[in-house]
């Protein structure tokens, strides 16, 4: 078994264009590696980014209801 996913590979196990996947390479600090012209994603990297970014929305979503709880205070 092999420990990382081609960009078609992370697509279909994410369910998702290719296209969605260069986005997030891009906007979202996907880590990836390039070898000549191929791109990959060493699975460990990518289970990480995604806990990271779980956690990152988590942070944002309880500082949003802090936030509008002090707004209904006042």
């Amino acid at each position: 078994m092999r420990d990382f996913y081609t960009r078609q590979e992370l697509a279909k196990e994410m369910n998702v264009g290719v296209r969605t996947i260069d986005k997030w390479k891009r906007e979202f600090g996907l880590p990836y590696h390039k070898f000549g012209s191929e791109v990959v994603f060493k699975k460990d990297e990518f289970e990480q980014w995604g806990k990271d970014r779980a956690d990152a929305e988590i942070k944002k979503k309880k500082l949003l209801l802090e936030v509008e709880k002090q707004k209904e205070r006042k």
